[in-house]
């Protein structure tokens, strides 16, 4: 099963890197799969984050920039949905996850995720409300502690 992974971005360089590095690990054990970034005018762009993360992977990652300045987007109002079905729209994947620009998913997650849906094919959708979503755990929530990946600490976004 294919993957899409939507991600926006604005102006946190740094996690999107991680977010980023954290699609390659997945690759490790999920190999089919596209990435969609919108790119929501950002004074500090993705495009060459991208082509240096994401180094022998550019054919799975497709970017776009809204152009939309601050002015258009208080007058249209939030248009993260309206990217996110067009790029829905163009994808040929059989399951759509976010990526916000500041999250990184574990390794095994579209691995688990594709296996999850493959088991469940009456499930539709899933959604969780915590920073860490296994589908092969039973629990409603899962304490914020559970990721490997969990530094605590304040964190500049754009700057080291």
């Amino acid at each position: 099963m294919k993957v899409l992974i939507l991600m926006v971005y604005f102006n946190r360089p740094i996690l999107a890197r991680n977010a980023l590095k954290s699609v390659l690990r997945a690759n490790e054990y999920h190999k089919d799969w596209e990435l969609m970034i919108l790119d929501d005018n950002s004074p500090i762009p993705i495009k060459p984050i991208v082509k240096d993360v994401m180094k022998g992977h550019l054919h799975k990652v497709s970017v776009s920039n809204s152009k939309m300045s601050f002015d258009e987007k208080i007058h249209r109002g939030l248009i993260i949905g309206e990217y996110a079905n067009f790029g829905i729209r163009q994808s040929d994947a059989d399951i759509g996850i976010t990526l916000c620009d500041d999250d990184e998913i574990y390794p095994t997650y579209l691995q688990d995720i594709t296996q999850y849906f493959q088991k469940n094919p009456e499930v539709m959708y899933a959604y969780s409300h915590v920073s860490l979503f296994n589908p092969l755990i039973k629990s409603e929530r899962v304490p914020n502690l559970t990721s490997p990946y969990h530094k605590p600490g304040a964190i500049n976004p754009v700057h080291l």
